[in-house]
């Protein structure tokens, strides 16, 4: 069959057999080959790739009704459009949408990661940039291809282009970076998008120093007196300007009447020279408005501070000299998004290096930075208000003013240099420094109190006069600065000290309560080299964050740059509402929005980063809720398997809406809940039910999974027509009988005895047993993230695995000597099992037969859950204590000797595996703080790098 369509379909037409068309109407082919085929031939006879593209545009609609083995088929001529740089733009923009949604999330990260990736790296063509910062397109590859995906594989780009100095969409990709924060929550932005970019305000580009600074050490009045089209440049992000100072090149004494003034009002920007900053300012000044202020304070501050003090104290260095101006530029940017009161404490009282430089100036004393200096110093004592700066910051004003008597003597209506004073202290208290921190100072605080604090104020403003009038610049009439100042900022709300005390104790005293708010305060959440994870049984939770991490690789990856995992157990958040103990729980792919199922029979949803209590209680259930999960709603692709490790499908095309709180990947989802003699599945948006399935009076449910049905031409969900419409739950009852239930139509569609403990003509017998287990695996390469195989362990030890499409039997062998207690696929070619036998093994998949690759012993009680993270470690769980097991080691994927792949091999009549010690290691035990009740289960969140655990108390 597969000869037959290389030969018809081959792009060489003297090599295509066309003798072999009649058979396209024969049994050999399915119905749908025969468009399939028509498309390829008319594809491989077009001889542009523009011709090719319209073709395809044409057929797309057509194409993406065709089953798997179809779409497996057309999808290389398809995905070429995506490498050709005069149709990628095309293909992206209109062409993806159709394919993803078609293929699902799994199999859309798997086959289009590498291809975006490609395509975001180019640098010959950045027009296509463009299109790629429109947020309709970076939604779409959120829901596409999953969030995990995209922070590993594209969010890094978007990342990088930021950093560069002569981005040509850098205010674009700002906005874009701002709207990504807001989609992937304030934890994941800041370990993604604000950390890795922070670092980048020290990019500097290094100029002469003598070209960035225009301060004399003997005259200071050349740096204004260039023209006035370059002390009027507009603020951007390459350069700061300015305070439209005006300068006259006719008169000497210009006339307030035609000029504008420098008033209060137009001092909060400062000429700089138009020294070139890194746009990067603009975009942090961005992103602290979107995080908001607790970000600010607790990731910004303690950043930018440092370095601060570092870069102003060193030597003579234009790089440090860029560095400093670029934080105090961004210090500027981030003090509109605070509160008063917490400017106050964080840059003032309990941080003075920004006004502490008045004391200590730059040891590279140029006009830049002097100014910049001055500028973030009246922002700060403008944004605190009147009262307290007088208390808080008034001293160091008059401290740095009154050096300027010891530099500089009054004769009459002039003032001279004294000659025995040093050059360097000149250059830094020099005319400028009045003009741009004195005089707004004055205009800020009032006359009577600026003359009654600064016994050198005759001083300082005739040397302002005398600079203004030699350079032309026109100011506001400092005698028309009255004293009634004071009390107009009073009546404007200006608070006393004492209620500016009281305000920053009060935030002081801020504990966070959110888990969020927790996370970003955590110490040790965003070491680069640390690791975090979370005990939370949201009945009685635990949060416990660590050091080391896993390997890099991500989904795909396999830990190339793997690090042991260390715990320090600590308690971070509790969640508690349930009245009796939890026995199961899922999450979301954006890993916001939690289901949990209680023995209260209730099942909750919680928005686990936005509230302590429940979203909303589920209260339709009779019995003890035994299994909850998340699942694909109308049009969605989300299969159970690739909940925790990739992310969501498409919207629902019924819900415009999202779940509150939920992520856009998270869009379209339902929730379904089990208890023993019921299935619901039900809308966590409008909270109501969709369907139900009852089980038979006989019998009751054990579990369920959601999963997509195949796309082979028979079987469950056939492209044969008559079969299931792709959503559907297979739930195992106690009968030891898999039921398959189509959640559209709310029937059940088809029934799976599983022949635990005998096989007709094998005689052998491990006991009757039921089914404890049930895990469905995902094909990695499938078009649509369909179902392969279904394996359920029972109550005897041993594991079947049946073909999902077909309900055939696979495979039965005795895996463990008491009972299979949890099941988790590892893609499609492994799994691991767990026993009350209290060991766990790792199987090979692959070949005819499963092949224990690996046992962890040493657990002391009954196995009770699994979750992986990512391709590095499986946790488990047992008692109140849980086991994180390296699975990132090539060796327990080696073959034992004496096993072979065979795709021939014949079923064995008695198939039971042997254990073998030189395949064995002990699994080291962990207590979770002070957690006594057992463990019920737990769920790995690898994005927010936390461990979530239910128990039962």
């Amino acid at each position: 069959m597969a000869r037959v369509v290389r030969t018809l379909t081959n792009p060489v037409p003297s090599q295509r057999n066309s003798s072999l068309k009649e058979v396209l109407h024969s049994g050999m082919f399915p119905q749908y080959f025969e468009p399939l085929y028509r498309f390829l031939y008319r594809f491989h006879a077009l001889e542009t790739w523009a011709d090719r593209l319209a073709h395809t545009m044409r057929s797309i609609h057509g194409l993406m009704s065709l089953p798997e083995d179809g779409i497996l088929l057309v999808m290389p001529a398809i995905q070429a459009f995506f490498t050709i740089p005069s149709t990628r733009t095309v293909a992206i923009l209109h062409l993806f949408e159709p394919l993803a949604s078609r293929l699902g999330t799994k199999a859309s990260a798997l086959k289009f990661r590498s291809i975006l990736r490609r395509l975001y790296d180019s640098d010959e063509d950045r027009t296509i940039h463009h299109h790629l910062l429109e947020m309709s397109v970076i939604e779409n590859f959120l829901q596409k291809i999953g969030l995990t995906s995209f922070i590993e594989t594209l969010l890094p780009c978007y990342v990088n282009w930021a950093k560069e100095r002569n981005y040509p969409y850098q205010e674009t990709l700002s906005l874009s970076l701002s709207e990504m924060c807001s989609h992937l929550g304030r934890v994941l932005a800041v370990r993604h998008i604000l950390h890795p970019l922070l670092p980048a305000i020290t990019r500097v580009s290094v100029f002469p120093i003598g070209a960035s600074s225009s301060a004399s050490s003997t005259s200071s009045s050349s740096s204004l007196s260039s023209s006035s089209s370059n002390m009027t440049r507009a603020h951007s992000s390459s350069s700061i300007t300015t305070i439209p100072i005006t300068s006259s090149s006719s008169s000497s004494t210009p006339s307030s009447s035609s000029t504008p003034t420098l008033s209060s009002a137009s001092s909060s920007s400062i000429f700089l020279q138009s020294y070139p900053l890194h746009p990067i300012v603009t975009t942090l000044s961005m992103l602290a408005e979107t995080l908001g202020p607790q970000v600010v304070v607790q990731h910004y501050i303690p950043f930018l501070l440092p370095l601060l003090q570092k870069h102003s104290s060193r030597s003579r260095s234009a790089k440090s000299e860029g560095v400093t101006l670029n934080i105090l530029a961004l210090i500027r940017g981030i003090i509109p998004y605070l509160k008063p009161a917490t400017v106050l404490r964080v840059l003032v009282v309990e941080n003075t290096q920004v006004v502490a430089m008045l004391l200590n100036p730059p040891s590279s004393p140029h006009m830049p930075v002097l100014v910049s200096l001055a500028q973030t110093i009246m922002d700060i004592a403008r944004h605190i208000a009147r009262n307290a700066c007088i208390t808080h910051m008034l001293k160091f004003f008059i401290q740095f003013f009154a050096n300027y008597t010891d530099l500089y003597e009054q004769t009459g209506e002039s003032y001279e240099i004294v000659p025995e004073s040093d050059p360097r202290l000149r250059s830094i208290y020099c005319v400028e420094m009045i003009l741009y921190l004195y005089y707004p100072f004055a205009q800020f605080l009032g006359r009577e109190m600026v003359h009654t604090e600064f016994f050198n104020y005759n001083l300082l403003e005739k040397m302002l006069l005398q600079h203004a009038k030699q350079n032309g610049i026109v100011l506001s009439d400092l005698p028309h600065i009255s004293a009634t100042t004071t009390d107009t900022q009073q009546q404007a709300g200006d608070p006393s000290p004492a209620k500016q005390d009281q305000q920053s104790k009060k935030d002081d005293e801020f504990q966070p309560t959110l888990l969020w708010e927790k996370l970003l305060a955590h110490p040790s959440s965003f070491d680069d080299a640390g690791m975090m994870t979370m005990d939370d049984n949201l009945h009685h939770a635990t949060i416990t964050p660590g050091g080391g991490g896993p390997g890099q690789g991500g989904a795909g990856g396999g830990g190339a740059l793997h690090a042991p995992l260390a715990f320090n157990f600590e308690v971070l958040h509790t969640l508690r509402d349930h009245n009796q103990a939890i026995r199961s729980m899922a999450v979301t792919p954006s890993e916001r929005l939690v289901l949990t199922g209680s023995k209260d029979n209730t099942v909750r949803l919680w928005n686990l980063f936005n509230s302590n209590k429940p979203a909303y209680v589920y209260t339709e259930h009779t019995n003890t809720v035994h299994t909850v999960q998340f699942m694909a709603g109308r049009g969605g692709s989300m299969s159970s398997s690739a909940m925790m490790m990739m992310g969501g499908g498409p919207p629902s095309s019924h819900h415009q809406q999202q779940v509150p709180g939920a992520a856009p990947c998270d869009a379209g989802i339902y929730a379904a809940s089990a208890d023993h003699s019921n299935i619901h599945v039900w809308d966590p948006e409008t909270k109501s039910k969709l369907t139900g399935f009852v089980c038979d009076p006989s019998t009751h449910y054990l579990g369920f999974e959601p999963f997509r049905a195949g796309g082979g031409s028979g079987g469950i969900g056939g492209g044969g027509g008559g079969g299931a419409s792709g959503q559907l739950l297979i739930a195992s009852t106690s009968d030891s009988t898999l039921i398959v239930s189509d959640v559209t139509s709310g029937m059940d569609v088809s029934e799976w005895m599983i022949p635990f403990g005998q096989h007709a003509g094998h005689g052998y017998s491990w006991g009757t047993g039921h089914i404890k287990a049930i895990a469905v695996a995902d094909r990695d390469f499938s078009s649509s993230s369909s179902a392969t195989w279904v394996v359920a362990g029972s109550s005897s030890g041993a594991i079947c695995s049946v073909d999902s499409r077909t309900g055939s039997l696979i495979h039965t062998w005795k895996g463990h000597e008491a009972a299979v207690t949890r099941l988790l696929p590892y893609g499609h070619k492994y799994l691991f099992s767990a026993s009350a036998d209290r060991t766990v093994a790792l199987w090979d998949m692959k070949g005819a037969l499963p092949i224990k690759l690996w046992q962890w012993r040493g657990y002391g009680d009954f196995v009770s859950s699994l979750s992986l993270h990512r391709n590095d470690y499986l946790f488990t769980s047992y008692g109140h204590k849980i086991s994180v097991l390296d699975i990132s080691d090539p060796e327990i994927y080696t073959q034992p000797s004496g096993y072979e792949h065979s795709s021939t091999r014949s079923f064995s009549a008695q198939y039971h595996v042997q254990s073998n010690p030189d395949r064995e290691s002990r699994a080291e035990i962990h207590r979770l703080g002070q957690m006594k009740s057992n463990i019920n289960t737990l769920a790995m969140l690898p994005l927010h790098r936390l461990l979530l655990v239910a128990n039962e108390d």
